[in-house]
């Protein structure tokens, strides 16, 4: 009898355990690493997985509250119902946010790069204190903040009465320029330039001329050739244009007009101080006339017309070379009197 109720509990026992071994389902962990909490815990509990402990680490890389690191580790195959812990992102280390207070804005910034910041907005005001000093900064100082956080400034514009003049560009980097126009109250507009042979990041030239007396806010602008991988967010185009004059049996008269992205139309060519006893000029057919410091942010249209018939039209886009196409004859509307866009013939050479 003792034998048999021991063989008895022995098998209702391993009934029992296979039948809870059999109950169990398996399934394979997924991959919820760079995921947030929140998008990784909705996942487990698709997979049949619970959420476990969570243990948070200062980390550059991955965003504050994703996962860096899970065990079990993903495609591990276990039991439904098992626990995953996680390793999460609290995000960088914070640090206190050191003074710029009475800096000139050049070592100013040069201090924000070197504390792993990340220079922001400049703002400027009228002030006694010498142009271009830092009169405070956003974080304030002492300010605990992320690691590479922006530091905003408002900089000292200099007393009112103060006169601005244009500085002397051409030659410096693109960066000492940048810096240089920043502790102006001027608009610094960089105008890119393509030519082959030319150094890359390096002013070429500006517009106006070093010495020359400036109003607050008035725009300025600089050549320089920009490297493939460079980007300028306010940076326009430049671009010349060369156009032969067709032949002809007699001198003709040469009309250049451009055409902005807006549609808006104006005379390039002739101007107002070109006329002769107050006739448009004639030109040799032959002739050959560069139109140097054509500029423009997004797109633009340059037409040459030829006694008052369109001849050639440059389209320009982006930083694409133009689209060159002549036209049949047609004759161009008449824009109203002769704006002046700072666009003058560089050479008119008669063959």
């Amino acid at each position: 009898m003792t034998i048999f109720f021991v063989a008895v509990m022995a098998g209702v026992a391993f009934y029992v355990f296979n039948q809870a071994v059999e109950g169990e389902r398996l399934v394979t962990v997924p991959e919820i690493t760079g995921m947030s909490i929140t998008q990784a815990a909705n996942v487990l509990t698709q997979e049949g997985l619970e959420l476990g402990s969570q243990r948070l680490v200062i980390s550059d890389q991955i965003p504050e509250y994703h996962v860096i690191v899970q065990r079990p580790t993903p495609n591990t195959v276990v039991r439904a119902g098992r626990k995953v812990n996680l390793t999460v992102s609290k995000g960088r280390e914070a640090m206190s946010a050191p003074s710029f207070l009475g800096m000139p804005l050049e070592e100013g910034l040069r201090q924000i790069e070197a504390a792993r910041f990340l220079g922001g907005s400049i703002a400027r005001m009228p002030n006694e204190s010498p142009r271009g000093t830092i009169l405070a900064q956003q974080p304030a100082p002492s300010l605990e903040v992320a690691e590479g956080a922006e530091i905003h400034l408002l900089v000292s514009d200099g007393p009112k009465s103060q006169v601005l003049v244009m500085p002397k560009l051409v030659g410096l980097t693109l960066e000492q320029a940048q810096l240089q126009l920043g502790t102006m109250s001027v608009v610094a507009i960089p105008n890119k330039i393509d030519r082959e042979g030319d150094e890359y990041e390096v002013v070429l030239g500006q517009n106006p001329a070093p010495g020359t007396q400036l109003t607050p806010n008035q725009e300025v602008t600089f050549d320089v050739r920009l490297r493939p991988s460079s980007f300028l967010p306010n940076a326009r185009r430049k671009v010349a244009i060369t156009y032969t004059v067709p032949p002809a049996p007699t001198n003709v008269e040469v009309r250049v007009e451009v055409i902005d992205e807006s549609g808006k139309r104006s005379v390039l060519y002739p101007q107002v101080r070109d006329y002769v006893g107050g006739q448009p000029p004639k030109l040799f057919p032959g002739s050959v006339m560069t139109l140097p410091g054509i500029t423009y942010t997004n797109e633009t249209t340059v037409q040459f017309f030829v006694d008052r018939e369109l001849h050639k039209s440059y389209y320009y886009s982006g930083d694409n070379p133009p689209v060159i196409s002549e036209s049949q004859r047609s004759t161009p509307p008449q824009p109203d009197g002769f704006p002046s866009d700072g666009l003058e013939i560089e050479d008119l050479t008669p063959l």
